[in-house]
């Protein structure tokens, strides 16, 4: 079997990247580049939210958005940070 070159360019046989968004932090937070993506759910019981709920702060706080942000995630807009603090209760 042999290699055949499908291009012999720098573009690899793309003519037009007319639509092309590059991936980055501020490109998947305003939602004009949207990566293979799941969100993270975490469910609580009613009764332990006394436990948990410094942990939870503590994740949306800056610290804890630098940390996620330090293992390769994109932090959260700040327009979900409130509205999942203000669901804590």
């Amino acid at each position: 079997m042999s290699v055949a070159a499908i291009a012999n360019d720098d573009y690899q046989g793309v003519q037009d990247a007319g639509g092309a968004v590059t991936p980055g932090a501020s490109t998947v937070a305003n939602g004009s580049y949207a990566p293979l993506s799941r969100y993270i759910y975490m469910n609580v019981n009613n009764d332990d939210w006394d436990l948990v709920r410094g942990f939870i702060a503590y994740g949306y706080s800056d610290d804890g958005m630098d940390h996620v942000m330090d293992v390769g995630y994109v932090a959260l807009p700040e327009a979900m940070i409130e509205e999942m603090i203000a669901r804590m209760g």
